[in-house]
This record gives C-alpha cells, structure tokens and sequence, in this order.
C-alpha cells in the first residue's frame, strides 16, 4: 500500500515539474505572457489566503508540494529534514513578492528558484 501511495505522489510531483520545464520554455519565446491564471501576481494571491478548508490556498500549497517532492528527489534542493510544508510556501511567497516586476511570470518558475535560492544542494 505504502509503495503505491509513494507512486502516486512521484507521478503527481512529476507532472508538476513538466508543467515548469514547459513554462520555462514558454517563457524563453520572445513576447510569451503566462496565462493569468498561472502567473505568480494570480498564485500568490492564493497563497495568501488563511482560512481553514480553502481550496485556492490548498492549490497554492499543492503546487508548491508537488514541485518539492521532484526536486528533493532530484537533488535540486536539499531542506533540513523537519521543515514544515508552511515554511516551503513561506518562502515562495516572500520570494514572489519581492520581485513585483515579474508577477506576469509563471508561478511555477518563480516557485523553483525560490526552492533552490533557499535551499541549494551542496556540490559533492
């Protein structure tokens, strides 16, 4: 049962991480805009939400998840073991707000360079 689950969430982790190799590629054709729904500026706001059982911000977190478990896995990013989910969208939130110029963007890119700023892998 435990593996299955851990299927489940490598697969849905994996497809997370497509949709970033995608939008970076959007992002590097000149004039390319994110769709809003996707951009950081529509995300964050999500992210932002605090209320119990709130499906944006649950969206929010999922992305963000989903993205962590890919990158882990890959060695992109290396989080001290006990950090809790609430301090991964912490510091996306903070690192999209700090770039106002680039809410247009596709969350998922500002979200991987938040990750892998914050918690970089040591070169082995």
């Amino acid at each position: 049962m435990r593996s299955a689950l851990q299927c489940c969430v490598f697969i849905g982790a994996a497809l997370s991480m497509l949709s970033v190799v995608h939008a970076q590629d959007r992002a590097q054709t000149p004039g390319a805009q994110t769709e809003e729904h996707h951009s950081a500026g529509s995300i964050v706001k999500w992210c932002n939400l605090k209320s119990p059982l709130n499906y944006p911000e649950g969206r929010c977190m999922g992305i963000i998840e989903g993205m962590l478990g890919v990158l882990v896995a890959f060695g992109k990013v290396c989080p001290p073991r006990e950090t809790p989910m609430i301090n991964f969208e912490g510091t996306v939130v903070a690192y999209i707000e700090a770039h106002p110029e680039r809410m247009q963007e596709s969350f998922q890119i500002l979200a991987y360079e938040a990750l892998v700023t914050k918690w970089p892998c040591s070169k082995q």
